[in-house]
């Protein structure tokens, strides 16, 4: 029998922590069936009752998801609806606006200034830097420039790019985002990109995704013609 270390946490949480290191370490892997709550229950000595409760946080954090009638299978981290659960535009007929990816280039550099500040990396530390630019109806909609750090993502594919997709080939499992939004006026490479004019209003969205174990995992920031749409946000689960 498991029985999780003892510290000031709520079991459910100590629970939680330990079959999220199942998925992480591959003992689960993507798509497979994790046992029943019972089972679960038994061999680290729970009640169903703090069972159930680590489960369904970890449904609402995507890491696992119920079938009915079939049991609790961990989910595919590289999956298009779980890419999607980060793009937060919406389009006024209320579709989720989701441009497909061109035009992507990555590079291996030493993390400058800024990206250590969002990254909390300390000088000198590798990151992979992605600059993408994402194309909508036909239309150079979203230029973006992202950050990974070296360690935690030791290969990235030089192909279109999606986090979840980066995450999924180096076993990373994605948690909440924080993302600011403001806006910026099209200056050099972006607006070039864009095909926009120098000084045009751009939508400007800094976000950074974090790992289940809530370190720095991603730092992007886009940028986006104004248009037909609005910005909304439900990203990640509580504790």
């Amino acid at each position: 029998m498991h029985e999780p270390k003892f510290t000031s946490q709520p079991l459910h949480i100590q629970l939680r922590e330990a079959l999220i290191q199942r998925i992480a370490s591959g003992a689960w892997r993507p798509g497979a069936a994790i046992p029943n709550e019972i089972d679960i229950a038994r061999e680290y000595g729970l009640s169903a009752g703090t069972v159930r409760k680590a489960l369904d946080w970890m449904e609402q954090a995507h890491l696992v998801i119920r079938q009915q009638g079939r049991g609790t299978f961990v989910r595919d981290q590289s999956a298009d609806e779980l890419a999607q659960r980060y793009e937060c535009l919406w389009d006024n007929a209320g579709r989720r606006i989701v441009p497909a990816c061109a035009d992507t280039g990555v590079t291996t550099v030493e993390a400058d200034a800024y990206a250590c500040d969002r990254l909390k990396l300390r000088p000198g530390h590798t990151v992979h830097c992605v600059t993408q630019l994402r194309i909508l109806e036909g239309v150079p909609f979203m230029h973006e420039q992202v950050a990974l750090p070296a360690d935690l993502f030791p290969s990235v594919s030089p192909g279109a790019y999606t986090v979840t997709g980066a995450a999924s080939a180096n076993q990373v499992l994605l948690g909440h985002a924080e993302e600011r939004v403001t806006l910026a006026e099209a200056r050099g490479d972006v607006a070039l990109k864009l095909g926009v004019a120098e000084g045009l209003p751009l939508l400007k969205l800094d976000r950074v995704i974090f790992s289940i174990d809530r370190r720095p995992a991603e730092w992007r920031v886009a940028h986006c013609r104004l248009g037909n749409l609005h910005y909304r946000a439900a990203i990640g689960a509580t504790v």
